[in-house]
């Protein structure tokens, strides 16, 4: 009987289950602009949360709208985009008064990933994004795909959506 060397034996393991890892998560670069009754809207920060309802369970993305209401999102990991899947889009005004209540009770903000946002030049009372878009469960920006590939998203902020 032959015997066959362990050296043979581990490579041969390791080969076999190389690929039973969790696999690498895919982005898509997406880039559009948001805007308020036909108007791009800078100072916003649009934040793609992937929907795990949906069956996507990467990682969030977000972005930051500069002076002619455009963003490119980057996500919380370092990569440009966004995870490959369906998403919910939640949006925040920031140039609204820090008093008002921004984020959901409970929730937590997106870790930076070297972004900042723009500096805003004034802070106002009230913000310009109705209260739906703020938060994961009742925003009316549901199922978005991200695909594999470059992709512009607009966004089409609903004043009627106020209450």
């Amino acid at each position: 009987m032959r015997r066959i060397p362990t050296a043979v034996l581990v490579a041969a393991a390791c080969g076999l289950f190389a690929g039973c890892g969790k696999p690498e998560q895919v982005y898509g670069e997406v880039s559009g602009t948001v805007n308020l009754n036909g108007k791009p809207q800078a100072n916003l920060k649009v934040e793609f949360i992937p929907d795990p309802g949906a069956g996507n369970r990467g990682p969030a993305s977000f972005a930051f709208t500069d002076a002619a209401g455009r963003y490119a999102l980057a996500s919380d990991r370092g990569p440009a985009g966004g995870a490959v899947g369906k998403h919910r889009i939640c949006v925040y005004d920031l140039n609204a008064d820090p008093g008002e209540e921004l984020l959901p009770p409970g929730s937590q903000a997106t870790p930076d990933v070297g972004a900042s946002p723009p500096v805003a030049a004034s802070k106002t009372s009230r913000s310009r994004v109705p209260k739906e878009y703020y938060d994961f469960l009742t925003t009316p920006l549901k199922d978005i795909d991200v695909a594999g590939e470059s992709q512009t998203i607009d966004i089409e902020l609903n004043p009627a959506k106020r209450r």
